[in-house]
């Protein structure tokens, strides 16, 4: 579901997909960074789903950016 709707992003407004690649990917970083120290402070029970749900959250946005950077060679529409 996370590639289609970034591939539509991409495919419809480049400027707008690369303003969301560079501010969600890091904003999901630092919840799933945040959320593994307070797992390691006191045990939370949260399990190993939700990690892998951020860390795809993390992985998705970076391949559908990496595939359509090498699509469009490197040359973006953004201004």
């Amino acid at each position: 579901m996370q590639i289609i709707l970034y591939s539509l992003i991409w495919l419809t407004n480049e400027y707008l997909a690369t303003l969301l690649t560079f501010i969600m990917v890091p904003i999901f970083l630092g919840i799933t960074f945040i959320s593994w120290l307070s797992d390691r402070v006191e045990a939370s029970r949260v399990g190993g789903k939700y990690y892998l749900g951020m860390i795809v959250s993390i992985i998705i946005p970076l391949l559908v950016a990496a595939f359509f950077v090498w699509a469009y060679e490197g040359v973006m529409d953004i201004f």
